[in-house]
């Protein structure tokens, strides 16, 4: 069946966050996805959508995890839980979907702010208590250990709101634990022995945010196996610590904490490199089982590779055109760090997912050489086209590729137009063109700014990156 309109709406809005078939990248908070006109279409468009079907294209998305933003997901659904009609089927959907405490707290956060009310029905609280009584206590200590807070709202709030009560002593330990505190916790449940193994737990962790002892928080480490969401900003600089935590880091992980690591030094040993703390950091990357279990995708590691090789030397430029004081030269590059990162990204082709579809990619090279990408401006506009190509360049000409496909009569799909500064004028006319002589009937031409440009065709004004169809309008 065909999808209507308000369904390509809101696959639009669960996935990047905007109605239109523009996408912006950023944090969608300061683009201000959540303003009042936008929560206003949103609300029009689950409106027009069948109720059941509605469920069904919020939870493939999630099930699927092509949304790149995830917390938007969760925000449709707190929409959804506006409605007393919705509600029961939004609650029994984000129960469902909120596998994790960072999932479960931003729901309630987004819930709380379109409804301040929510949480008061009996539904809502039976969520709440059915997310803490229904896992296991060891399980419940170790998500609340490691996230006890998120975004401003904590475990003790929703506690609060449901009124929660146990009669498990290690998950009623838990639960005094978030609303009271670890000593109230001890004082009470200490020499229980059915709450033994969760009160040590949470003692341990309560003492390792607190624990300036280097080799006290490494065996606290090792002996519960916890993670970076545990580390508390003193442990931050400490070389052995992140040692520890390598041991059993996820690549996805490593990456997004290896800026850090470059800001503190860690890689360095005086005007030596750290070869120990090297050792470690390549292993996780070139950590085959992991590399698997993250779907790591190619681009992903491309943009922390070119963010590490490059973002010294733009920061030192950038301050000597503001004229502040500056080192002479950027840091040192780490020959070994940047070829397995390279590895890394040759690894991840195993993680693309073929789409079934036959493209053909056009890029306009012409001024990529000049010109930086405006949300990631380490990265120059050439490297961003290679990652979305997975080519090096193209023909000046931007149509000639689709030229090209149709003097050899090859079927194509999808036409893909990357470029700094598109302009259409005359782009429109030659793209409609070409299609009817490719007799291919359900054709898409997608066109990819990636320089912060001047786009006559959208609201005239200036744009970061634009993925748009400028020939096919009625065929998105």
């Amino acid at each position: 069946m065909a999808q209507t309109d308000a369904e390509k709406k809101l696959l639009r809005i669960l996935h990047y966050g905007c109605e239109e078939a523009i996408y912006v990248p950023g944090c969608r908070l300061q683009k201000k996805f959540y303003e009042e006109d936008k929560v206003n279409q949103l609300r029009s468009i689950i409106a027009e959508i069948e109720h059941e079907k509605l469920f069904d294209i919020i939870r493939k998305v999630m099930r699927e995890k092509t949304s790149l933003y995830p917390d938007l997901i969760l925000y449709v659904l707190a929409e959804c839980a506006r409605s007393e009609i919705k509600r029961p089927d939004a609650l029994k959907a984000a129960e469902e979907m909120c596998t994790t405490a960072e999932y479960f707290l931003l729901f309630f956060k987004f819930a709380k702010a379109v409804s301040p009310y929510i949480g008061t029905g009996r539904a809502c609280r039976r969520f709440i208590t059915n997310w803490y009584l229904k896992k296991n206590s060891l399980e419940l200590a170790e998500m609340v250990g490691e996230t006890p807070s998120y975004r401003g709202w904590r475990h003790a709030d929703l506690i609060k709101i449901a009124h929660i009560k146990s009669t498990d002593p290690a998950t009623a330990a838990v639960l005094t634990y978030l609303s009271r505190g670890a000593k109230t916790m001890i004082d009470m449940y200490g020499e229980d022995p059915k709450a033994k193994e969760v009160v040590s737990y949470l003692k341990n962790v309560d003492n390792f945010r607190k624990d300036g002892d280097e080799g006290s928080v490494i065996r606290t480490i090792e002996t519960y196996m916890l993670t970076v969401s545990h580390l508390n900003f003193i442990h931050l600089k400490k070389k052995q610590v992140w040692i520890a935590l390598l041991r059993r880091m996820p690549v996805d992980t490593l990456l997004d904490y290896i800026h850090l690591l470059c800001k503190y030094r860690m890689f360095r040993k005086g005007r030596m490199w750290d070869q120990e703390f090297l050792t470690a950091v390549c292993d996780v990357l070139c950590n085959v089982n992991s590399i698997a279990e993250t779907r790591l995708q190619p681009s992903r590691v491309f943009i922390d590779l070119c963010t590490y090789q490059f973002a010294p030397k733009y920061k030192l430029e950038l301050a000597a055109k503001s004229l502040r004081r500056l080192a002479q030269k950027p840091p040192a590059i780490s020959y070994e760090l940047v070829t397995n990162l390279e590895k890394l990204i040759i690894a991840t082709y195993d993680n693309v997912e073929p789409t079934g579809l036959r493209y053909v990619i056009a890029v306009d090279n012409s001024d990529m050489h000049k010109r930086r990408c405006a949300h990631l401006q380490y990265m120059m506009t050439s490297q961003a086209a290679a990652a979305i190509a997975f080519q090096r360049s193209g023909p000046k000409y931007v149509l000639a590729s689709l030229v090209w496909a149709v003097k050899q009569k090859k079927e194509v799909d999808v036409f893909i137009i990357i470029g700094t500064c598109l302009q259409f004028q005359g782009l429109v006319g030659k793209v409609a063109e070409l299609r009817s002589k490719l007799l291919v009937p359900n054709f898409r031409c997608q066109s990819s700014a990636i320089s912060l440009s001047y786009h006559p065709c959208h609201f005239m004004t200036n744009i970061e990156y634009l993925i748009t169809d400028p020939a096919l309008q009625d065929k998105k």
